[in-house]
C-alpha cells in the first residue's frame, strides 16, 4: 500500500508496526511514530546528518544507536 500524508504522523490506523523505514531527514526523531512500533519493533531514521536505528525495548523505553552519516532531503511537517 502507498499513503500520502503528513510523515510526521505516521499510519496510527494500521499500527503497530513490526518495522519503520523514514526516507526523509526529520528534524528530531518523531515521537509519533516510535509510538507506532510494536514492542520489539525498528525503525530507521534520518535526522539531520545521522541515521538512527530506534528499536522499540518496553511500552516507555527505546534503545537508539547512531549508525552513520548521511544525506537526505527534509520531511515536512504538515505535508
Amino acid at each position: 500500500r502507498m499513503f500520502y500524508g503528513d510523515g510526521y504522523l505516521g499510519l496510527p490506523k494500521y499500527a503497530p508496526f513490526d518495522k519503520i523505514i523514514v526516507t526523509a531527514s526529520a528534524d528530531s526523531i518523531p515521537e509519533t511514530l516510535v509510538q507506532q512500533l510494536k514492542i520489539g519493533g525498528i525503525m530507521v531514521v534520518p535526522v539531520g546528518t545521522k541515521m538512527y536505528k530506534i528499536t522499540r525495548l518496553t511500552e516507555n523505553e527505546t534503545s537508539t544507536v547512531d549508525v552513520h552519516t548521511c544525506a537526505f532531503v527534509p520531511m515536512l511537517h504538515g505535508i
